[in-house]
């Protein structure tokens, strides 16, 4: 067993706001190209559909938060 595997009593932030909302959009930045992949390489035609739903939610989900990170910064 590691040392580092228990749960600990610490207060303090790991990581910053700012960079798990770089995360995260990073994260759906990846997910919109996978679609799109997927879109382009997928022989069944019935999908093409969901896949464009889906790549406009992520990209919704995305703009608001970038919204979120300009008032982060502003």
């Amino acid at each position: 067993m590691l040392w580092d595997t228990y749960v600990t009593e610490s207060t303090t932030f790991t990581f910053s706001d700012k960079m798990i909302m770089f995360q995260v959009a990073t994260l759906n930045s990846f997910g919109i190209s996978f679609y799109g992949t997927s879109l382009s390489r997928s022989p069944r035609t019935d999908l093409g559909v969901d896949y464009g739903r889906l790549m406009i939610e992520v990209g919704q989900y995305a703009s608001d938060g970038a919204k979120i990170c300009l008032k982060m910064d502003g």
